[in-house]
C-alpha cells in the first residue's frame, strides 16, 4: 500500500481588537490542522480539516442614540453624584428611599458603557472529514462521503452597577442587574454522492447522485438572573431543524465547444408541515464557445462565448421551527386554569399556520468575451427572478389567530436587472504592470403580489410610537417609503404639521400617506487598480451607490425646540435650525422631508508595498507595506454613514478606519 501525507498545521493564531466605543473589544485564538493522505495509487483520498477558535468579547450596545441626544455641554463626571460619580439628571435627590431619575431625561453615554460590564465567551470546534475512493474495477466511478461537524458554545454575562440609571425602575426598585445566558449550537453534516466520470467521443459526461442529511441543533438556557434567581425565570431552549437532500447533476462537455448542466433537487425541512415538507429544485446551464465558428480568424476578437442559465431556488429560514402546529405556552401562577381543586399550568396557546418553501426561479443570459489577445476581458449578464410565496412577518386578521403577527407566505416579487464587468490590462511589461477592473449593475424589484391584496406595513419610525414608516404594496418596490408630503412656504421652508391633502378629504390623516422613493440604488458601480512599477505595488478600490435613500429618523426625532424647552435635557438636531419646528408628532416624524438622498463613493481600501527580490542571498522574498482601510466616503448624505441595510438610519455601529503595516516573507 502506498501512502503520500500531505500536512500542514496552523497553530495558535491570535487577534486582539479594540472596537471604536470606549469599552468594546475582541479577542480570538485560533488551531487549524489540515491532513489530506492518500493510499492505493491515489485510488483513496481522505482529507480531514479541524479547526477550534475561543474568542472572547466585551460588549457595548447601543449608546449611538444617547451619544447624540445628551446635552453636550453638561460634564461627564460630577464627584457629587449617586450615580458612581458619573454626571446624570436627577429629580428629588433626597428621597428617603434613593434618588430618582429625571424623566424624559437621556443618559449619560460614558456612564451607560462603564457602569455595564457585558462580556460573552464562545468556543467553537468544527471541521470535515472526506473519504474520496476511485473503484479499482471501474476508474471513472468514485464514491464520496463528507461528515461536517460545528458545535459553537457560548455564553453571556450582563453585570450593571446598581447605582446605574439602567438599573432602576420606578420608585427605585432594582430591575435585572446580572443577567446570563449560555446557548449551544451543534451542525451536524452527511453529504454522501457518487460520481461518474467518462469520455463517449468527443463528448465528456460526468454525472453525480447523492443524499445529503444536516441536523441543527441549539440548546441553552437564557434570561437568567443570577443575583436574584425569582426575578426570571430560567428557560430552557429547544430549536432543531432538519434538512434532508436528494440530488442529481449532469455535465456534458461536447467537443469542447457546447457545455450543459442539468441539476435537480429534492429537499424537505422540519420547520414545514408534513403537506408542504418537500420542494423540488431544478436548474440547467448552456454555454456555447462561439468564437472558433464565427470569428476564427479574428485578431481582434480573442473570445467569444454565449451563456444561458434557468434555476428554481428554495427558502425555509422562517426563524420559528414549529410555527405549523399549534404550541401551548406554560402559565405562571396567575395564568393557570382550575378543574377541581387542582392547578393546571395551561397557558395561552400560540400562534400558527401553514407555510410552505419561499421559491425563487431565475433566467439569465450572458455574454463572456476578450479582445486583443485577452488583454481586455469581460462578461455581461442580464437576469430575472421570480420569486413566489414569499416569507415576512406580518400581522393576522383581527381574531384571526393568537397573535398580532406572525411569518407568513404572503406574496410575489419579481427582480429584473443586468450586470457587465470589464477586466483591462493597461500595461504589461517587466517593469511596468497595470490592470484595473470596472462593473456596474442594474436592477429594479417590484412586489407582483400580496396576499389578499392588502399591503403590509414595515419600518419603525424611530420615535417610539410603535408606528410603521415602510410599505409592501403591489406594483413598487419592497419596503418603500410611506409618508406625509411636506408643504413648504413661498421661502422654500417647510411649514411644521402642514401635509398635502392627498386624498381631499379636508383631513389629514394615515390616508394621506403616499409611497416615496425607496432605498434600492438606482446603479451600482465598483472600480479597482493594481499597478506594479519595478518593485513597488500600490492597489485600491472604490465602490460608488447611485440614487438609494434613507429615512433619517435619527434627524426626523430631534428636530424640534420643545425637545429643549420642555425640559427633556436632551441635544437636538442643528436641522431644526432650518425647520423652527417646535414639536414632534407622527406626522412630522414621517415627513417625505427626512427621506435623503444615500448615494454614496466610498474607498473600501488602498495599498502601498515594495518587494525586496532576492532576500537572504536569493533563498527568499520579502514585501513590506502599509495601508488603509476606509479612507474615506464622499456623500451628502447628513447622517453618520449612508450605507446602512433597509434604508432606515436609527444609529449604527460606525465604520472604522484602520492604518495598516504589514511584512509577508516568502521563502
Amino acid at each position: 500500500m502506498n501512502c503520500l501525507t500531505e500536512f500542514q498545521l496552523v497553530f495558535l493564531s491570535n487577534t486582539y481588537q479594540e472596537g471604536l466605543r470606549l469599552t468594546n473589544e475582541f479577542t480570538r485564538n485560533s488551531f487549524a490542522l489540515n491532513m489530506s493522505p492518500t493510499f492505493f495509487k491515489e485510488h483513496l483520498k481522505i482529507r480531514l480539516s479541524a479547526n477550534y477558535t475561543n474568542q472572547k468579547n466585551r460588549f457595548a450596545d447601543g449608546v449611538e442614540g444617547s451619544a447624540i441626544r445628551f446635552d453636550p455641554t453638561q460634564p461627564v463626571y460630577d464627584a457629587s453624584s449617586p450615580s458612581d460619580g458619573f454626571f446624570e439628571y436627577f429629580q428629588n435627590v433626597n428621597n428617603p428611599d434613593g434618588p430618582q431619575y429625571a424623566t424624559p431625561a437621556i443618559s449619560n453615554p460614558v456612564a451607560q458603557l462603564l457602569q455595564t460590564n457585558d462580556r460573552g465567551q464562545n468556543n467553537r470546534l468544527f471541521g470535515n472529514f472526506e473519504i474520496d475512493y476511485k473503484f479499482h474495477f471501474l476508474p471513472e466511478l468514485r464514491a464520496v462521503a463528507n461528515f461536517g461537524y460545528d458545535r459553537n458554545a457560548g455564553n453571556r454575562r450582563v453585570t450593571r452597577s446598581s447605582n446605574a440609571r439602567s438599573g432602576f425602575q420606578n420608585n427605585n426598585i432594582s430591575r435585572g442587574t446580572n443577567y446570563y445566558d449560555e446557548s449551544e449550537r451543534l451542525n451536524k453534516l452527511l453529504d454522501t454522492y457518487l460520481v461518474y466520470n467518462k469520455k463517449f467521443g468527443k463528448v465528456d459526461f460526468e454525472g453525480t447522485a447523492g443524499y445529503s442529511y444536516q441536523k441543527f441543533e441549539n440548546s441553552g438556557l437564557a434570561g437568567y438572573n443570577s443575583t436574584d434567581p425569582s426575578a426570571v425565570q430560567r428557560v430552557f431552549v429547544d430549536d432543531d431543524v432538519v434538512l434532508i437532500g436528494f440530488f442529481g447533476r449532469t455535465n456534458f462537455n461536447i467537443n469542447d465547444k457546447y457545455l450543459l448542466t442539468l441539476t435537480y433537487r429534492r429537499d424537505g425541512t422540519s420547520r414545514f408541515g408534513e403537506d408542504n415538507r418537500w420542494g423540488d429544485f431544478p436548474a440547467a446551464a448552456f454555454a456555447w464557445k462561439l468564437k472558433d465558428d464565427f470569428f476564427k480568424d479574428s485578431k481582434f476578437l480573442s473570445d467569444l462565448k454565449l451563456r444561458l442559465g434557468y434555476g428554481v431556488t428554495g427558502q425555509q429560514e422562517i426563524g420559528n421551527t414549529l410555527f405549523y402546529q399549534q404550541l401551548y405556552n406554560i402559565g405562571d401562577p396567575n395564568s393557570q386554569y382550575v378543574f377541581g381543586n387542582t392547578p393546571l399550568p395551561v397557558g395561552v396557546p400560540s400562534a400558527y399556520g401553514p407555510l410552505k418553501w419561499e421559491e425563487t426561479t431565475t433566467y439569465n443570459a450572458g455574454v463572456d468575451f476578450g479582445f486583443l489577445n485577452n488583454r481586455v476581458r469581460g462578461t455581461f449578464d442580464l437576469f430575472y427572478k421570480k420569486s413566489n410565496d414569499l416569507f415576512q412577518v406580518a400581522p393576522f386578521p383581527d381574531g384571526g389567530n393568537y397573535s398580532n403577527e406572525g411569518p407568513q407566505n404572503v406574496g410575489d416579487m419579481s427582480t429584473k436587472g443586468a450586470e457587465i464587468s470589464l477586466d483591462i490590462a493597461l500595461f504589461n511589461s517587466d517593469k511596468f504592470d497595470w490592470d484595473i477592473n470596472v462593473n456596474a449593475t442594474k436592477y429594479e424589484r417590484r412586489i407582483d403580489k400580496i396576499a389578499l391584496g392588502n399591503p403590509i406595513y414595515t419600518g419603525a419610525t424611530g420615535a417610539g410610537t410603535g408606528g410603521t414608516s415602510q410599505i409592501l404594496q403591489e406594483g413598487f418596490t419592497p419596503n418603500s417609503f410611506f409618508v406625509y408630503k411636506q408643504l413648504y412656504n413661498d421661502q422654500g421652508q417647510p411649514i411644521e404639521g402642514a401635509f398635502a391633502d392627498l386624498n381631499g378629504d379636508g383631513i389629514i390623516s394615515g390616508d394621506d400617506r403616499y409611497i416615496y422613493y425607496n432605498a434600492d440604488p438606482d446603479l451600482l458601480l465598483g472600480f479597482s487598480s493594481n499597478i506594479r512599477f519595478n518593485n513597488f505595488d500600490f492597489a485600491f478600490n472604490l465602490r460608488a451607490s447611485i440614487g438609494n435613500r434613507i429615512l433619517n429618523t435619527i434627524k426626523s426625532t430631534t428636530s424640534y425646540y420643545s425637545q429643549i424647552e420642555d425640559g427633556q435635557l436632551q441635544n437636538v438636531s442643528t436641522n431644526v435650525l432650518n425647520t423652527n419646528f417646535q414639536n414632534q408628532n407622527g406626522e412630522n416624524v414621517l415627513s417625505d422631508m427626512f427621506v435623503e438622498n444615500g448615494s454614496f463613493l466610498r474607498m473600501d481600501y488602498a495599498t502601498l508595498g515594495y518587494t525586496f527580490q532576492n532576500w537572504l542571498d536569493g533563498k527568499a522574498k520579502l514585501r513590506i507595506f502599509t495601508g488603509i482601510q476606509n479612507p474615506f466616503i464622499i456623500t451628502k448624505y447628513s447622517g453618520l454613514d449612508p450605507e446602512l441595510t433597509g434604508g432606515i438610519d436609527s444609529t449604527i455601529y460606525p465604520r472604522q478606519r484602520q492604518i495598516l503595516f504589514g511584512v509577508n516573507v516568502k521563502f
